[in-house]
């Protein structure tokens, strides 16, 4: 309809209007279908333009299970801090906490050490 230029809201368009607004329609689906065909990685695009919604889909999943540091573990980082010194993160994982990974380990030496502020980000 043509609402503010004198025509009410649900006045039926003229059937020459209406073919006039979906061949610009069917002209711009096939514009973008053209650059979805040629500039889309392989796999994202159908043969036809119409985007591949499986491309998206993840190809696996990870399930991460929550990690607590027990004190055995909290002990052993000690020990590394002790043995290795600050700083030497994969050293210390390599040989008494191989289930941690460096960012782990260091975030908790800062924490244990006084170096995070109260919301666990570690101080610079």
């Amino acid at each position: 309809g043509g609402a503010g230029c004198g025509e009410p809201e649900d006045a039926p368009m003229s059937s020459g209007a209406a073919a006039a607004v979906s061949s610009a329609d069917a002209d711009r689906a096939a514009w973008a279908a053209d650059m979805r065909r040629r500039f889309s990685p392989a796999g994202m695009v159908n043969a036809d333009g119409s985007v591949n919604q499986g491309f998206f889909k993840p190809k696996s999943v990870l399930l991460v299970t929550e990690a607590r540091w027990g004190a055995e573990e909290t002990d052993a980082l000690m020990c590394g801090l002790e043995r290795h010194g600050i700083g030497r993160w994969g050293d210390i994982g390599a040989e008494l906490l191989p289930r941690w990974s460096d960012h782990q380990i260091r975030v908790r030496a800062a924490k244990l050490l006084g170096g995070c502020d109260r919301r666990g980000a570690v101080k610079a």
